[in-house]
């Protein structure tokens, strides 16, 4: 087994690791700096109405900057979604210059309906490749055969 004396190897190893500690710490505390200065700021606060309740999922952005993002709850008051206050909505929160302004796009209408289009989305919407949003529902849709 070798030890590690006087040999120059043995210092650059050394060194390197001290090097590297005094980086790690340095980045680590400089990231925590940075994260306490942190500020938030509220974009849009759910009614319950027809602009929907409890945003369940995450966002997704487009290349403009805008938001979109579904409410498990709200929006329209169906005899299909009368428990939970409302079939859940989509919505947009759209850029302008420093702000956003929030434009609900659709009201899910709940599972037996005429429209048969389903209630309470769980998950966030996606951008497919032609532009349009595609998203779930936890209940409903149509039962077609075919």
């Amino acid at each position: 087994m070798k030890r590690c004396g006087q040999h120059q190897g043995c210092n650059l190893s050394l060194r390197r690791r001290v090097i590297t500690a005094i980086a790690l710490s340095s980045f680590l505390l400089t990231g925590m700096s940075a994260a306490h200065a942190q500020t938030f700021t509220v974009l849009h606060n759910f009614t319950g109405g027809l602009d929907g309740a409890n945003p369940y999922a995450g966002l997704t952005m487009d290349r403009a900057g805008n938001l979109y993002g579904t409410s498990l709850h709200g929006g329209l008051q169906t005899d299909d979604c009368q428990i939970t206050n409302g079939c859940g909505t989509v919505f947009e929160l759209a850029r302008q210059g420093g702000r956003f302004i929030f434009r609900p796009l659709y009201q899910f209408q709940g599972f037996p309906s005429p429209s048969g289009d389903g209630a309470n989305p769980l998950g966030r919407v996606i951008i497919g490749p032609d532009g349009a949003l595609y998203g779930t529902t936890e209940f409903g849709g149509s039962n077609v055969d075919g």
